[in-house]
């Protein structure tokens, strides 16, 4: 838990109780109120929304070519310009099609650790470099020695182009979502940051305080009172929480120095795979849980990549996995096979 969260919930919490003191105006004054841009890609499809208070409402479309993914052309641009920039908010979604979703299963991690063990995951199970991609997560379950996260992952060759463009007209985005259902959004943006929940905290402390000093309702004492709890709360917390943020950050470096070492990345395999099968053989699936590798593809004969495959210290158990077939005009082969990673290939 952040150490501060005690005390921010507590002011959010009062600053919702208070909201119907204070007149609209005076609201949207204080920067707690802006207009929701929402630009949502699917597909090749860009659609903005703007919400003023009353639902999303469509206000431009475009398509995207895949080899220009910023450029959204001059109308969608002339779209926007009918909004207030410095008044509105605007939030990238990147739809399912173009996003990654993984369940992972991780050691207990402090929150400030998770960003980069997610990093290595990324690489394991995903076809991107940790440097290739966005990313978002969420906390799932905990089960006792291990915690369940889902991570979204976007490729940066889409989501960055598409805030460089949003950036020249104007609207950078303060958050972007990875697929409908992206809690958090995309950690390290490297974007203007969204309004952070101090500053949050701290304009609904002067609602609060402004609404108290309209209604003799509220009594300031009453609010000293409860803050002066929450802060006590949260220093009795931090020595404990230090304590175990340090014992977990140990138990994450360790996990991830074992994955390491038992388990290559995706992209290593695929790496020492082009190199040992010959010209003519396409991969058109790979898949590796843990240890064990499926691989399908097209060759001229399957039965020569057995012995081309056994011949490296990195696999062993190659199998048919599947009858063979015979496809196309050429009359390539069709194969499945499975192997297994040796533990420590030389």
């Amino acid at each position: 838990m952040n150490r501060s969260q005690p005390i921010l919930a507590f002011l959010e919490w009062w600053g919702t109780e208070l909201r119907s003191f204070v007149p609209r105006a005076l609201y949207r004054a204080l920067g707690l109120q802006r207009d929701q841009l929402l630009i949502r890609l699917e597909g090749r499809n860009v659609d903005a929304f703007v919400d003023r208070g009353a639902g999303p409402e469509p206000i431009a479309a475009t398509e995207v070519a895949p080899e220009d993914w910023g450029d959204l052309g001059t109308n969608f641009s002339h779209a926007l310009q009918v909004l207030d920039s410095p008044t509105v908010e605007t939030t990238l979604l990147i739809g399912s099609s173009q996003v990654v979703h993984r369940h992972l299963r991780v050691p207990p991690t402090p929150d400030r650790d998770l960003p980069g063990l997610l990093s290595f995951e990324i690489e394991r199970h995903t076809p991107f470099k940790p440097d290739e991609a966005h990313f978002s997560f969420q906390r799932d379950a905990a089960h006792g020695e291990s915690v369940d996260v889902t991570i979204n992952v976007a490729p940066r060759r889409i989501v960055d182009p598409l805030i460089a463009g949003l950036t020249r007209m104007g609207f950078p985005p303060t958050h972007v979502t990875l697929g409908d259902q992206d809690r958090r959004g995309v950690h390290d943006l490297g974007v203007p940051a969204p309004r952070g929940r101090l500053r949050v905290a701290v304009l609904m402390l002067a609602l609060l305080l402004i609404a108290a000093a309209a209604s003799p309702v509220l009594r300031l004492e009453a609010i000293a009172d409860d803050l002066a709890t929450s802060l006590q709360t949260t220093r009795q917390s931090i020595g404990a929480n230090a304590q175990s943020e340090s014992a977990q950050a140990l138990a994450t470096r360790r996990f991830l120095e074992n994955e390491r070492t038992r388990y290559p990345s995706p992209l290593a395999i695929l790496n020492e795979l082009s190199t040992l099968l010959p010209d003519g053989t396409w991969l058109v699936q790979y898949d590796q849980a843990g240890r064990d590798i499926t691989l399908e593809g097209q060759t001229e004969s399957s039965a020569d990549l057995i012995p081309l495959l056994e011949g490296s210290s990195r696999f062993r158990s190659v199998q048919y996995d599947a009858p063979v077939t015979r496809e196309g005009r050429d009359g390539d082969e069709r194969f499945t096979f499975s192997l297994r990673l040796t533990e420590n290939p030389s």
